[in-house]
């Protein structure tokens, strides 16, 4: 009975949902060549605020770099490739949230260009389908990702946390569309199965070339030779970004209770057709992860056989530790061990792998593995401290050269203090953190006045806290939650107000 409790109120929470044509968005910042913008509410509502709020990059970075890098014969086939949806698979879900982004486009009057929905799906499969089918030229996308942990960072400024440093390069023509239109854009899904997530690339991406979610998971992809690739057209390929975007943006992607690397491993696995051309993804944790595996990982994926193939330190490769380096080349793939330059100069230049502070590894990729003027943007990520540093092209000189922003990651998680008027069905419910070591912070929003409680409830069903039973005011509202005589395991947080219920899982470790 108590089980069937539990499941009625996932039920109940996930039914919870209403669109509006609200701008359910806040540009946060427009400075140092980067747009920070925050989008809260289900897929179409943050999709119609990113149209609204930032349409006009959008339209410059299609019209400026998209259309001009696939010609314009070839941007139209490639449209026709998405609609056909054969051997380019997109979730309905994602279409329409495409649909959304032109609706606030419209709304602001940013589409000049007429653009359909289309538009922004090419533009987010521009890696997908730029090679294969139209040969654009791979060799143009040239990342690297330095990732250190545990013992490689003992006894430094780190204590142990896990870090990664990260080169998002590419060079081609217009590439100056590119630059202008840098953008973090932040994400608070309402969706109860969801949780918050960002994106570091360019304006209209709705997936993530660089990814980061509340647990403290994080995703990077870079390029991998040889090529070109050849795929099965037959084969109904998921782009890059939407796999990077549910293993991040899912609450629990494999259900197995608890959100960590194998969410992303399965993720990445539940395409074992593999992808349109070859990539390799490096993915980091938090140090509190314990097992390197679920730590550190480079995912190398191809259209071929083997389709996918994970590597984590247990690999013998010529990173020496706790330490993983990816750059473009295939490495444990058939074991392959192409080696490249960057590479090499990481491995020549690192020691042997420990005593690696933030500063070591940011000034090891700055120094060693940058991309030169092709650098886009050159950024470095902390899961427990919470600290994103960031430097973009500029000027026309690569981003390794100028100093970095340095970003609280919790801030951006925050709940917006803008809140838009429009009641919905939902009230947002925000646990941080989550995991929790013994205690943790529940925000939530209420639309109306209303009555309200709070418990948390274990796996059995059993209320083990009741933290709130009163009647409140609509607004942001708050409530501490100590956890620090519970054993460690799943809870749930329920909240119930006049508009249903919605709850959130608790891990808490």
């Amino acid at each position: 009975m108590k089980k069937s409790i539990i499941i009625l109120i996932l039920f109940l929470g996930s039914t919870a949902h209403l669109f509006s044509q609200t701008v359910n968005g806040e540009i946060l910042s427009d400075t140092n060549n980067v747009t920070i913008v925050k989008l809260w509410g289900n897929s179409e509502e943050r999709g119609f605020a990113y149209g609204y709020l930032i349409g006009d990059k959008i339209h410059s970075l299609v019209e400026g770099f998209m259309i001009p890098f696939f010609g314009v014969d070839d941007w139209q086939a490639a449209k026709d490739l998405i609609e056909e949806g054969v051997s380019i698979q997109i979730d309905s879900a994602y279409q329409d949230e495409a649909r959304a982004i032109i609706d606030g486009m419209d709304a602001a009057g940013w589409n000049t260009a007429g653009y359909s929905y289309l538009d922004i799906l090419a533009a987010n499969c521009w890696h997908d389908l730029g090679y294969w089918p139209f040969n654009k030229g791979k060799s143009g996308f040239n990342c690297s990702t330095f990732m250190n942990w545990n013992e490689a960072t003992a006894g430094t400024d780190l204590d142990g946390c896990s870090v990664i440093s990260r080169h998002y390069d590419g060079y081609w023509a217009n590439m100056q569309y590119v630059y202008d239109n840098a953008v973090i854009v932040i994400h608070i899904p309402f969706e109860v199965d969801q949780q918050p997530w960002l994106s570091i690339g360019y304006a209209g991406e709705m997936g993530p070339n660089n990814g980061i979610n509340l647990n403290g998971l994080s995703m990077f992809s870079n390029g991998m030779g040889p090529y070109p690739w050849v795929p099965d057209t037959t084969e109904g390929y998921e782009p890059i970004k939407f796999t990077f975007r549910k293993a991040l943006e899912s609450s629990d992607y494999n259900q197995d209770g608890v959100n960590n690397m194998l969410d992303i491993r399965d993720a990445i696995s539940s395409n074992p057709q593999g992808y349109s051309d070859g990539w390799s993804f490096s993915a980091l944790a938090p140090s509190t992860a314990i097992y390197d595996s679920l730590i550190a990982l480079v995912a190398e994926v191809a259209p071929q056989e083997p389709f996918i193939t994970f590597r984590t330190n247990s690999y013998n490769d010529t990173i020496p530790g706790d330490n993983l380096y990816a750059a473009n080349s295939q490495i444990k793939r058939n074991d392959n061990r192409n080696y490249c330059g960057r590479y090499l100069d990481i491995v020549n230049n690192m020691g042997p792998g420990t005593n690696i502070g933030s500063q070591q590894n940011w000034d090891l990729m700055r120094d060693y593995s940058n991309g030169g003027a092709s650098s886009l943007m050159f950024m470095q990520y902390i899961p427990e401290w919470n600290q994103l540093k960031l430097s973009v092209h500029q000027n026309g000189t690569g981003a390794y050269l100028h100093d970095p922003i340095t970003y609280d990651v919790s801030e951006f998680f925050s709940f917006p203090a803008a809140i838009t008027e429009g009641k919905m069905l939902t009230n947002k419910l925000i646990i941080s953190p989550n995991p929790m070591e013994s205690s943790t912070q529940i925000e939530y929003v209420l639309y109306d006045n209303s009555s309200v409680s709070i418990k948390i409830i274990d796996l059995s069903g059993r209320v083990i806290a009741t933290l709130v039973n009163k009647f409140q005011q609509q607004g942001k509202q708050k409530v501490a939650f100590n956890g620090s005589t519970l054993p460690a395991g799943i809870y749930f947080c329920v909240l119930q107000t006049k508009e249903g219920i919605q709850t959130r899982k608790i891990i808490k470790h």
